[in-house]
């Protein structure tokens, strides 16, 4: 129930939730559209000074909003529309299996149509259109919306119409671009800079005026890159607010352009010549052509030219391919070039034809009767007489380009491509910019078959762009005879025609026109997209022919035959003038669409109303005023016909409603004008003549004069419907509106006028005109002068407060009348001054003047005091920008007087409202602090290379900042380049800091003595590729700092970057070479495969750079630390480094023989600080992984020789340097390729500098009597300990038992039977020759001594034959062991509780007090100073190593439901100590939990134990004790008391059918311990009171179960422990924890005594018989027993759980 309980607030808390989120948002939304509907509902068109309020007069009328329908549609509102969206693919098809011969790639099976697919709902090819007949009534609340009406004042003084707004200008169609803009072809390369693309673009209007765009911006497809080859199409952007829109489905201009590879290596220029040439010749010149276009091919060779100088004539071919060349015309002939007679397949593969301007008439190639001609690829250029004729010959395109191929004009007939009785196929490409002006006939493509011909010609364009070309009869497509012309995804574009058909001229073909655009051609006669003369024109998908132009049909003239639209297809916007976009004659016929499915806007000519086209209607002479009717279905000829809107005009007449009078011509306004079109069912306001009265006679014929009055028109306004609608007459029906005017026998009219007075917008503060008093004047007779003056309103009380509120405003005192201003109307005539056209006075607001001063004492430097200025009363004037001096404080503009504006609220922030009255203002200057951050560079020293923060080489600066005067730098804001930046937090004066933000400049001042080049003068540096001395300073350029509104000088002093120079700078810097190996923390993680060596630094380690904290890595980017492994480099003087160091290296001891050893300098490097020189903590143990060189012996004894304290910064005095510096032999080992030896870490000075690796062979002694009984004694020298010298030299004397060896053995030299040698660590010596059987005795001179133990072995013994006697001598010094100052931390769980989970994993973090610790310390890794783990119960983790003194907090989380007890959760790390956290989850209550082993319904206990020390004696109790926790006697848990948690621990919830009990695992040594219980409470007490051994059987007596598991450690293996501690057995050094608890056995296994019998002679521990031994099988029948026993009771249990479990379920 509770469950269900908390489920159900749950979901109620997440509904609130959710409409917290959605209420404010639909608050927001809907005030916002209320906003905008009342916004747009305010027409203020015709207010300025001069008519600064709508009157009666001007015809305003605020519009109102409607009310929407509420009519729900049924089913009868909408019908099913079918238009198949299927498209098909090839398994629609089947093929017919043409005869084997006859199908090849060029031609390829015919395709059946046999597709099974059926239109429906779910295919998406049936929707559902609606087609709602309601008409709004009172049941559906609809209310129209009535339109405003628009102001028509018109100001006599501005001579613009009130009510004149900007206009849009509607661009209808845009000029051709040059050929040379629209195809551009560039190399790569080029910038985007560099290419033409105008910035202006011409246009016609929807009125047909021309006009030019400024500002145009182009965008390519795809993104223009110069660096890439291809093709990029540009298409303009026109630029937003210029006043522009375009008619919906405008062509926009287009630049294609080319992005070209620099040419490759061209063919051969062969020429060729059918009718002169010799196939023997060379082709290569003029005069030897070549006869075959086989052996021009051969000859010319892939990208070369064949030069034709005549025709070639090739009858009966084979298949022909000619590919990669380029066809030009080499002559004036007039005849083909090419002329392919009764042949196979002809194909042309990227080929480029060239007329070269030149062909007479006829076209470059002609095809008879041949297989097929094919062009892939390819392009047709520059011939006078067309490109292709084929005849009886199908022609394939496919990507072609075919252009100025033009038309001789002195012949007949010609076309780009001719097709005579032969199929066509164009795929991809286009066909632009010819010009086919022969005198007759001349199209683009032209198809003619013969009266014969059965079968329909296949003509087939896809996705081809055929635009800009001219055509006699066709301008771009003339199809005659029976032919299947099928048009897809194309474009046909301003194509012109001299006579019919700007895109197609059609007789008598099946045309189907798919999603194709036919846009912007012209005819000159008809037809300005299309003339279909007989047979089919089919328009589907969605075809659009538009923006097209003819002098009869601008779109389609159908002269017979059947015109069909389908789908969203449609022909609209274009202009004709007897017919815009159909015009029917014949028989023609056409099938209808509705257009409103195409979406496509309609604007008239005359009124620019744009509206979406709803219908095709007739249209007689492409004119819009005749009456039109809407067109639906099947139209027959004849017809004219437009697609538009059903839209209608206004017309105005007068009449007069006085009986004997006739409204005269004379003197009576004008009809109003209204050029929009209104909709049906829209409202249209009557427009207010110019004029309301006026003075003429009674009629034309009767010259009384009388007073005219208009009294209104029939209605205000009009709804446009068939009862509105005049009847059709000579003009279309329209809305009429008929004005009424009375005539009245009198002169006398009334006359007024209007007094205005200035005011000013609060908002935008511009100067306007108010009304005042509109007033009558009396009568007069019409012609009569009346006047109006100042005098006769100067002193009116205006009855308004003054902006004080203390008086009224007064014409003449607050407003004064300005004679100057133009647009007083003074005095006029009478019937000139009536109320629609007042006399009219205006008063200006008085002016004053605005006056500053300055306050006090006046500073040098002071800016000047603004001028005075005079202000016009109650306008907002704006306070002069407060002036700025630094070192001073200004304290602003305030009003001195008059002193009542602050109180009358007259002044607001920096401006204040002017009174009628002179203002003065003042303001004064106080003298501030002055404030300077200084920024010092500090010194620093890096290698040549690496990277850094700024993506350069140089280290990142680090910067000291120093703060004079008082400021908090926390609140300094630095502004770098316009961007904000801080300090870091923390940030004191004093502090290093590194700042990323912040660019320095690095100077060389001084070259390094081993750097390549001298400095290259004061300039700063790009990179660090010079070695030297750089000086460092901070570039303040773009930046400034301030705190508040007060700025900061910034300083700067000069650090210094010391560069060493690195053996090939340019190939660093440039990545080319690589010197470096980033650190490894672990041997496994070595590899030195590329040859260059490594080190291996344990993790935790920290680094410093330049051995320096305060200029640690923090704030930089993760580091990379690395070593370098590099040459060694000459010094300034050439010496030769090498040769010193080995001449040091000798006169230390040490030889290194040519040819075996190898130098390398090394240190330690930040990859990512510019190769800054890194350091580590003192004493850390540095690895180095050395690749060994090729040539070592496997065999030999490889040593490491450091010179120490060299380093790059060699001075002239390299010699004394070397000589000077200490050399170091560091023990070294051969291991999988490397030669390993290890180095301390020293944080002030590094560990690294030249080192040398030398080896020696073991010497293969050659006995001085070879063959003889002879054997060989060598003697070796091992140094160890921490404190060992490794360079120390021993002294050793062999003693041979034969005083007459006299001479050199090996390397021995003796003298009686003795020899004397000294030898260091790691070296040896060899005695080869002796006799067998001879005895020998090696002694060292200093064994023992000096704080040295040395053992031996082998020091005596014998020689024998052919065998290597071995004397081995080892010191060892060891110092006492360093303790470090460092601690640990254990973190630990456990989980109790019924509904405890055992198995889930509880979230750690371990938060330190020092955010530099990073790395792994044992179990726990570190990220500044945070790690985050998990643990379940049972579960620990230990953090080792981790710095004494620091402060720790331990959290937990993912804790959700339990309650947690902690201890040690927080504390300070101390040295050589642990620290424990302990983390306890107890969760109890009903249900079950994740364990497996909780029981039922048993409640749950919690039980505790408690340490009580009682040390009466002197004694120290330990750190911490270990108690055990058993559960039905035997062990579930432990549990550690300490300092940390009070000596107290609690288990909780714990099943209560069990018993508990606690005992302390081991009593420490001293003390015994007594147990005392009270209910689950343990409290164990230890008393140090001292307890006499007793038996051996006692367990307090040594071996008994409360023993040690780890007993102390005596210094002498076995020593017997004093009797002062009876029950600690004596243990060996090497003590081991016993593998079962509680049975410590013998520790150590000591070999004296065996057997102690007392306890002052503890030997072996007597072992406990409370538990069983692994393999004790003495106690088999035991085990038997214990196993029986569990059996029954597991047996038992299971029988209870289930009767419990039916016993609830029954309940329940």
């Amino acid at each position: 129930m509770k469950h269900r309980t908390r489920k159900m607030v749950q979901r109620w808390l997440a509904l609130v939730l959710c409409l917290c989120m959605i209420v404010p948002s639909s608050v927001t939304f809907a005030s916002g559209a209320g906003k905008s509907a009342e916004d747009t509902s305010t027409y203020t068109g015709g207010i300025c000074e001069h008519h600064p309020e709508h009157t009666e007069a001007c015809g305003y009328m605020k519009a109102t909003k409607g009310s929407p329908c509420q009519h729900e549609h049924t089913a009868d509102c909408y019908e099913w529309i079918t238009k198949c969206v299927h498209k098909h693919t090839d398994a629609c098809y089947t093929e017919n299996g043409a005869a084997d011969n006859t199908v090849s790639p060029s031609n390829p099976p015919e395709r059946n149509l046999s597709c099974d697919h059926e239109c429906s709902i779910e295919s998406g090819c049936i929707t559902k259109k609606n087609i709602c007949q309601h008409q709004h009534d009172d049941t559906c609340g609809y209310a129209e919306a009535v339109k405003g009406h628009p102001c028509t004042f018109s100001c006599e003084i501005c001579s613009v119409a009130a009510n004149q707004l900007s206009e849009t200008i509607e661009i209808q169609e845009f000029s051709a671009l040059p050929d040379k803009v629209q195809m551009q072809s560039v190399p790569v390369g080029t910038e985007r800079k560099e290419l033409n693309l105008p910035s202006t673009l011409d246009f016609t209007d929807s009125t047909r005026k021309a006009g030019t765009v400024s500002g145009i911006t182009w965008q390519s497809e795809p993104e223009f890159d110069g660096t890439l080859a291809g093709e990029y199409i540009f298409t303009p952007v026109i630029p937003g607010g210029g006043g522009y829109s375009l008619v919906n489905g405008i062509e926009l201009p287009r630049i294609t352009l080319q992005v070209t590879k620099p040419e490759a290596e061209q063919g051969n220029i062969i020429w060729l010549y059918g009718a002169k040439g010799d196939d023997t010749n060379d082709g290569l010149s003029q005069d030897k052509p070549v006869k075959s276009i086989d052996k021009a091919l051969e000859l010319a060779g892939e990208g070369g030219t064949i030069m034709l100088l005549g025709n070639v004539t090739i009858r009966d071919g084979n298949d022909l391919l000619i590919e990669n060349v380029t066809l030009k015309r080499a002559c004036d002939d007039s005849d083909y070039l090419l002329h392919f007679i009764d042949c196979e397949n002809i194909t042309f593969d990227n080929v480029v034809i060239d007329g070269n301007n030149k062909g007479g008439g006829f076209p470059f190639i002609r095809g008879s009767r041949c297989t097929s001609m094919t062009f892939n690829d390819s392009t047709l250029k520059n011939n006078i007489g067309g490109a292709i004729h084929v005849q009886h010959t199908p022609l394939t395109i496919t990507n072609g380009e075919i252009f100025n191929c033009n038309a001789d004009p002195k012949t007949y007939n010609s076309f780009v491509i001719q097709l005579s009785a032969s199929s066509f196929r164009m795929t991809g490409g286009s066909i632009h910019n010819n010009r086919m002006d022969s005198i007759s006939n001349g199209s683009v493509i032209d198809s003619s078959t013969y009266s014969d011909h059965q079968d329909p010609i296949q003509l087939i364009l896809d996705k081809v762009d055929i635009y800009e070309n001219f055509g006699q009869s066709a301008g771009a497509i003339m199809v005659t005879g029976n032919a299947d012309l099928v048009i897809t995804d194309s474009k046909i574009r301003n194509n012109v025609s001299g006579e019919n058909g700007g895109a197609m001229r059609l007789y008598n073909p099946t045309t189907s026109i798919t999603n194709c655009i036919i846009s912007g051609n012209k005819s000159h006669l008809v037809g300005g997209g299309i003339l279909l003369q007989d047979g089919t024109l089919t328009l589907n998908g969605n075809t659009k022919i538009m923006n097209n132009t003819g002098s009869d049909a601008g779109g389609v003239f159908v002269e017979g035959g059947t015109v069909i639209l389908k789908d969203t297809s449609i022909v609209c916007k274009n202009h004709g003038y007897r017919a815009h976009d159909f015009k029917l004659t014949d028989s023609a016929t056409l099938h209808l669409n509705d257009p409103r499915l195409a979406n496509e806007p309609y604007t008239d000519f005359d009124s620019k109303c744009t509206y979406p086209i709803d219908g095709y209607y007739h249209n007689e002479y492409g004119s819009l005023d005749k009456d039109s009717i809407l067109l639906k279905g099947i139209v027959h000829a004849p017809e004219s016909i437009m697609a538009r809107y059903d839209g209608y005009k206004v017309s105005y007449y007068f009449e007069s409603i006085t009986a004997d009078a006739i409204l005269p011509w004379v003197g009576r306004p004008p009809y109003p004008q209204d050029k929009k079109v209104y909709l049906r069912n829209s409202t249209v306001f009557a427009i207010q003549p110019e004029k309301t009265i006026f003075v003429g006679s009674k009629s034309n014929n009767d010259p009384t004069m009388g007073l005219w009055t208009f009294e209104g028109y029939d209605a205000d306004s009009k709804v446009v419907n068939d009862e509105n609608l005049c009847a059709p007459g000579m003009y279309k029906r329209r809305i009429e509106f008929i004005g009424k005017w009375k005539w009245n026998d009198t002169t006398e009219v009334p006359w007024y006028y209007d007094i205005y007075y200035e005011t000013f917008d609060k908002t935008t503060g511009k100067s306007e005109w108010k009304l005042f008093k509109e007033a009558s004047g009396g009568k007069k007779n019409y012609d009569q002068e009346v006047k109006i003056s100042p005098d006769d309103f100067n002193g009116t009380d205006m009855e308004r407060p003054d902006i004080t509120g203390n008086q009224n405003e007064i014409l003449g005192t607050h407003y004064v009348f300005d004679e100057t201003y133009g647009s007083h109307r003074l005095s006029a005539n009478a019937i000139d001054a009536i109320q629609t056209n007042p006399l009219k006075i205006y008063y200006r607001a008085a002016q004053h003047n605005v006056t500053y001063e300055y306050e006090g004492t006046v500073p040098n430097g002071a800016a000047a005091l603004p001028a005075t200025e005079q202000k016009p009363y109650s306008s907002s004037v704006q306070i002069a920008e407060e002036p700025s001096l630094e070192g001073y404080v200004f304290s602003g503009w305030k009003v001195k007087s008059p002193s009542y504006m602050d109180e009358n609220g007259l002044v607001d922030n920096n401006s204040f409202t002017m009174p009628n009255e002179d203002v003065t203002l003042v303001g004064s200057w106080t003298p501030v602090e002055k404030k300077t951050l200084t920024m010092t560079p500090q010194d620093i020293i890096s290698y040549t290379g690496g990277d850094s923060i700024h993506h350069d080489t140089f280290p990142a600066a680090r910067y000291k900042i120093e703060a004079e005067g008082s400021m908090d730098l926390s609140q300094v804001t630095f502004t770098v380049n316009g961007e904000k930046k801080k300090l870091p937090d923390g940030t004191k004066s004093g502090d290093i800091v590194a700042l990323p933000w912040l660019n320095g400049t690095y100077t060389l001042k001084h070259e390094s003595s081993t750097s390549p080049s001298a400095p290259g003068g004061s300039a700063p540096a790009n990179d660090d590729a010079i070695a030297g001395i750089y000086e460092i300073r901070v570039n303040f350029d773009g930046v400034t700092a301030s705190e508040g509104s007060q700025s900061i000088d910034l300083h700067n002093q000069p650090g210094t970057l010391t560069v060493r120079n690195v053996s090939d700078p340019k190939g660093v810097i440039e990545k080319t070479v690589d010197i470096t190996q980033p650190v490894v923390s672990e041997a496994g993680m070595v590899n030195t495969a590329n040859g260059l060596g490594t080190a291996v630094i344990p993790n935790g380690t920290r680094f410093y750079t330049n051995g320096k904290s305060e200029l640690d890595v923090a704030g930089l980017s993760t580091p990379q630390i690395s070593l370098l492994f590099d040459e060694l480099l000459p010094g300034k003087a050439e010496e030769n480094t090498r040769q010193l160091l080995i001449d040091r290296a000798k006169t230390a001891g040490y030889v290194l023989e040519e040819g075996k050893y190898q130098f390398k300098y090394l240190d330690l490097i930040n990859e990512n600080d510019g190769n800054a020189w890194m350091s580590t903590d003192e004493g850390t143990n540095i690895t180095i992984y050395w690749p060994c060189p090729s040539g070592i012996p496997a065999e030999a004894t490889v040593k490491v020789l450091h010179f120490n304290g060299l380093h790059r910064e060699y001075k002239n005095d390299l010699k004394n340097q070397v000589n000077n510096s200490n050399v170091e032999a560091i023990p070294a080992r051969v291991e999988n390729g490397n030669i390993i030896f290890s180095l301390a870490g020293n944080k002030t000075r590094g560990s690294f500098s030249p080192f040398a690796i030398y080896w020696t062979e073991t010497d293969k002694p050659t006995p001085p009597n070879p063959g003889k009984n002879t054997g060989t004694l060598m003697v070796s020298k091992t140094v160890a300990g921490n404190e060992g010298e490794l360079t120390k030299e021993f002294h050793f004397k062999v003693t041979l038992n034969d005083t007459s060896v006299t001479g050199t053995y090996g390397g021995m030299t003796f003298k009686n039977g003795v020899a004397s040698f000294a030898l260091k660590h790691g070296e040896s010596m060899t005695a080869s020759g002796l006799d067998a059987g001879m005895t020998y005795s090696v002694t060292e001179q200093e064994a023992n001594q000096g704080g040295y133990t040395t053992t031996s072995t082998g020091a005596n013994g014998t020689i024998v034959k052919d065998q290597t006697a071995t004397a081995g001598f080892t010191n060892t010094r060891e110092s006492k062991p360093v303790i470090p100052n460092t601690g640990n931390l254990v973190v630990s769980k456990t989980v109790s509780g019924s509904q405890g989970s055992t198995t889930k994993n509880f979230t750690f973090t371990i938060t330190l007090g020092d955010t530099s610790i990073n790395g792994k310390f044992n179990e726990v890794t570190f990220h500044n100073g945070v790690a985050v783990f998990t643990l379940k119960h049972g579960e620990s983790i230990t953090a080792s190593g981790l710095p004494a003194g620091i402060r720790y907090t331990v959290t937990e989380s993912d804790n959700s439901g339990y309650t947690v007890t902690t201890a040690g959760d927080t504390g300070t790390i101390e040295a050589d100590k642990t620290a424990t956290a302990t983390f306890h989850n107890y969760r109890g209550g009903s249900g079950s939990s994740d364990n497996n082993d909780n029981d039922d319904d048993d409640d749950d206990i919690n039980v505790t134990a408690q340490k009580i020390w009682k040390l009466d004696n002197g004694r120290t109790a330990p750190d911490s004790i270990t108690v055990m926790l058993r559960k039905n006697g035997r062990e579930y848990d432990q549990a550690i008391l300490n300092e940390q948690n009070g000596w107290r621990y609690t288990w909780y919830g714990l099943n209560s059918r069990y018993s508990w009990t606690v005992e302390e695992v081991e009593v420490p040594e001293g003390f015994t311990m007594s147990l005392r219980r009270h209910g689950h409470k343990f409290t164990i007490v230890n008393d140090d009171t001292p307890v006499m051994p007793g038996t051996p059987d006692n367990p307090s007596q040594p071996g008994g179960p409360n023993a040690s598991d780890t007993p102390d450690t005596p210094d002498i293996p076995g020593a017997p422990i004093t009797p002062d501690m009876p029950n600690i057995p004596g243990t060996p050094d090497q003590t081991g924890k016993p593998e079962t608890l509680r049975q410590p056995g013998t520790p150590g296994q000591p070999v004296t005594p065996e057997q102690p019998g007392t306890p002052g002679q503890p030997g072996t521990t007597t072992k406990s018989d409370k538990v069983p031994q692994t393999g004790d099988t003495a106690n088999l029948a035991l085990w038997i027993t214990l196993l029986a026993v569990s059996g029954t009771g597991l047996i038992a249990s299971f029988i209870l759980i289930k009767k419990k479990k039916h016993r609830r379920n029954h309940t329940e």
